[in-house]
């Protein structure tokens, strides 16, 4: 058990919200002193560490005074605030903070055992070493950085070093599983008995507000690790490299502590970004966007968004999306062209989009802080190459991205930030030779391979800024639109298989809204309305989907129901569609509240899941959808014994299926109106309305073309 660690302290109550709000208190404070102000309780709270470790005043008899270093802080601040704060913070850490000359309990510890260090030195380069590898092994883990420091003999190492024992520790262990990683505070300090919020503020306000970091999340939105940012401009990157090529360690022996806090002959460069922007802030603040909200009200929160928009759509539509989206983080949405498939996705995307911050994806002014990009599919799409981009043959440094791949990076990068890939007219081309690598790297959590660079080692490297493989990023949505005409190509199955499939149908309420007060939907209202929605999205999106027993035992009796009936024709569905169902249903019980019901979920998911696969002609589908028909129409009679929820039924629901899967006469293929010209089958008394109407559709078509797909009826 090491020593040091447990005597690691941190003064954080020079820092705010966000690196604009810090550089703000310090020049108050710098004026206030200089006009023999008061200080408010603010800029008296912060003195303590302007003074021992930013090193903006000393204290003399007088009282306090402003060191020259105050007065290069104010003239960066008048041309840019927020990096004349990075660039004082920066000085700060690589100077002062740990090891420094305050009564620091770390410093009479590392005397005592022979240990000098720079610790923010050694972990600036040892995120440097990182940069270099792919994806989620960048980022170095709290978890092993705790491990390791736990050991005082560790504290010794340079950045090398500590790389080198990272790796070692990966080989034994194998990498940190982000979304379980642990974090901060409570989940960490706890366990090194660590004074609270040394490390942790540290990180979370220190380091973040140099603007030279990223950090990464868990499930739980708690920040589990930390990377070089992937883009630094020309100014922070010659900062970064100057304080890893100039260490410091202050010696009592040589030099008196007012004096080191002076600024020096061969000091950090006293320059700022021509443009910087605040994406800084910490958990305990968002300055641009509002606070974080539970996804239950998302639903209705969007509509009316939508509707003050000029966009009228059903909320149970809107339950589907977001639902689907939740369940499984690829969805189509198809129907007729102009029946609205487009704009919906468009303006979730837009209506959620954070604004103004990092992962931002912005091309125009009217799509400012939206974090979705609209791609059209071509004609001539015959490779990954059109979503993923391609290592340029002609010229060893450039890749040639695309706007897919540039959106797949910053999703990675801000990862509680919800990203949204629109693939328009998805099947304008064979979608498994353009996003087949898509599809497996969902369902496998595995690397997409980019280029296969090495550097003089052999070492895989990046290439113009990409990476040699990227996974799938968990926070990032799929949602492609399907036309179907004489121009298109069918969706196989297992495309089908791996996403939950809308459909757009204009009703007759829907035309009437729009020919009273036909207009255009204005985006610019729903932009970023519903940005306190976001990270529960992601959050949501990631975490499990455990039904209640009742609702388990419902939906496992319905299933066994379906499934028993489709495999007697060779159509049955497999474990992942079953997952996706049960997932589904519960997002959908919790988007919907009290006045939930299992049927309206179950017969989202019938229409949506299994539908969708059918394809093919008369003689294959005709017995399919008969008995699916029969087991949408027929009602339901649930029972409860008190200890478990029965399909009371479930017998006379399989026999009726199975003769209708015979042709039975009883069972007409068209549901056919009787003699009397009544309907056998109503719609409106179906106990799965939304899919029975579909089953009519498509066996109506089925009749008259001698073939039928579920996108065509």
């Amino acid at each position: 058990m090491g020593k040091l660690i447990r005597t690691f302290a941190f003064d954080r109550n020079a820092y705010r919200a966000s690196a604009e709000r810090s550089a703000e208190l310090v020049a108050n404070t710098i004026r206030f002193v200089q006009q023999r102000k008061p200080l408010r309780k603010t800029e008296s709270n912060a003195l303590g560490a302007l003074i021992s470790h930013v090193g903006i005043f000393v204290r003399e008899e007088g009282g306090l005074r402003e060191t020259a270093l105050a007065r290069i802080f104010l003239d960066l601040y008048s041309r840019n605030g927020i990096d004349s704060w990075r660039w004082l913070i920066a000085r700060s850490l690589w100077r002062f903070v740990i090891p420094n000359g305050t009564e620091n309990k770390t410093n009479g510890v590392a005397n005592r055992l022979g240990i000098s260090f720079s610790f923010f030195q050694t972990i600036l380069g040892i995120l440097q070493l990182l940069a270099s590898r792919p994806d989620e092994e960048r980022f170095l883990y709290y978890e092993e950085l705790y491990e390791i420091l736990d050991d005082d003999e560790n504290w010794k190492l340079d950045a090398t070093g500590f790389y080198l024992a990272v790796l070692e520790r990966r080989q034994q262990h194998g990498i940190v599983d982000p979304a379980n990683a642990r974090g901060l505070l409570e989940d960490l300090d706890g366990q090194y008995r660590l004074p609270k919020d040394n490390f942790s503020g540290l990180f979370r306000k220190a380091f973040a507000q140099t603007g030279l970091f990223e950090f990464v999340r868990n499930t739980g939105r708690k920040q589990v690790g930390i990377a070089l940012l992937a883009t630094l401009d020309p100014v922070l990157q010659r900062r970064m490299r100057f304080m890893l090529d100039n260490p410091v360690i202050w010696d009592p022996q040589e030099e008196s502590w007012s004096d080191f806090l002076e600024l020096h002959e061969h000091d950090l460069p006293q320059e700022v970004s021509d443009t910087a922007s605040d994406t800084t802030e910490d958990e305990e603040s968002a300055v641009d966007n509002p606070p974080a909200i539970p996804i239950n009200g998302i639903v209705e929160a969007a509509g009316e968004s939508f509707r003050q928009a000029g966009m009228f759509v059903e909320d149970e539509l809107v339950r589907r999306l977001v639902a689907s989206l939740l369940a499984k983080r690829f969805v189509i949405l198809t129907g007729m062209s102009g029946s609205g498939k487009t704009k919906l996705a468009q303006a979730f995307a837009a209506w959620i989009g954070q604004k103004s911050q990092s992962g931002v994806i912005a091309s125009d002014e009217s799509r400012e802080g939206v974090s979705y990009e609209m791609v059209s599919v071509g004609a001539d799409w015959t490779s990954n190459e059109n979503i993923l981009g391609y290592a340029d043959a002609l010229n060893y440094e450039k890749y040639v991205r695309t706007s897919s791949l540039d959106l797949i990076l910053k999703a990675r990068d801000h990862g509680n930030i919800p990203h949204f890939l629109l693939l328009d007219e998805m099947n304008l081309s064979h979608v498994e030779r353009y996003f087949a690598d898509m599809l497996s790297a969902m369902e496998s959590d595995e690397g997409m391979r980019l280029h296969g660079d090495i550097d003089a080692e052999g070492k895989l490297t990046s290439r113009d800024g990409v990476p040699t493989t990227i996974k799938v990023p968990p926070n990032l949505f799929i949602v492609g639109t399907v036309n179907v005409d004489e121009t298109t190509y069918m969706f196989s199955p297992k495309v089908l298989d791996r996403s939950n499939v809308i459909e757009f149908r204009i009703s007759d309420l829907d035309m009437t809204f729009f020919l009273t007060e036909p207009k255009a939907i204005d985006f610019k209202r729903i932009a970023h309305e519903g940005a306190g929605f976001a990270e529960a999205l992601v959050a949501e999106a990631q975490g499990d989907a455990v039904l209640d027993d009742r609702d388990k035992q419902k939906l496992s009796a319905e299933l066994m129901l379906f499934f028993n009936i489709l495999s007697d024709i060779g159509a049955e569905f497999g474990f992942r569609t079953a997952k996706e169902i049960a997932r589904f249903v519960y997002f959908h019980r919790k988007l919907k509240g009290d006045d939930w019901d299992f049927k309206y979920a179950m017969d989202a998911q019938v229409m949506q899941k299994l539908l969708p696969k059918l394809y093919g002609s008369r003689r294959k589908l005709e017995p399919v959808l008969c008995a699916l028909g029969i087991l949408c129409y027929e009602e339901r009679r649930w029972e409860d014994d008190g200890s478990s929820f029965n399909l009371g039924n479930a017998g006379e629901l399989r026999e009726k299926a199975r003769k209708a899967v015979a042709l039975d006469t009883d069972y007409h293929p068209l549901f056919a109106k009787d003699r009397k010209g009544d309907d056998k089958y109503p719609v409106a008394d179906s106990y799965y309305s939304l899919s029975f109407d579909k089953i009519r559709r498509m066996l109506a078509l089925l009749d008259r073309n001698g073939f039928v797909s579920f996108a065509e009826a």
